[in-house]
């Protein structure tokens, strides 16, 4: 979760938290999975990215140290559990330069 997570005893994320109000899972093109509490995720788009929407996160760089991929996917899932909604977008893939064919 957030680094500077608080409002919660710990910070790993269980369903089964009395206080469990839901969350977001970040997926990048390289598959890491970053996951945030609800009020976490809020807070970090306030102080550090000026109440960015969360589908403008995508194509943005991992928040995974060291791993330079880019978010992909964003699930966000509600109280219950159940997936609330998604955003996706396909990796960009850069263009190689044809290959030149040298006929002899």
């Amino acid at each position: 979760c957030y680094k500077q997570c608080s409002g919660y005893l710990k910070i790993q994320i269980y369903y089964s938290d009395p206080d469990f109000k839901g969350f977001v899972r970040l997926t990048c093109c390289h598959l890491c999975n970053v996951e945030f509490h609800v009020s976490c995720w809020k807070k970090l788009k306030a102080c550090s990215f000026s109440d960015k929407n969360t589908k403008d996160f995508l194509q943005s760089e991992c928040f995974t140290p060291d791993c330079g991929g880019l978010i992909t996917r964003i699930v966000v899932y509600g109280p219950a559990g159940l997936k609330k909604c998604e955003f996706e977008s396909k990796p960009f893939k850069t263009k190689s330069p044809p290959k030149v064919v040298v006929k002899q």
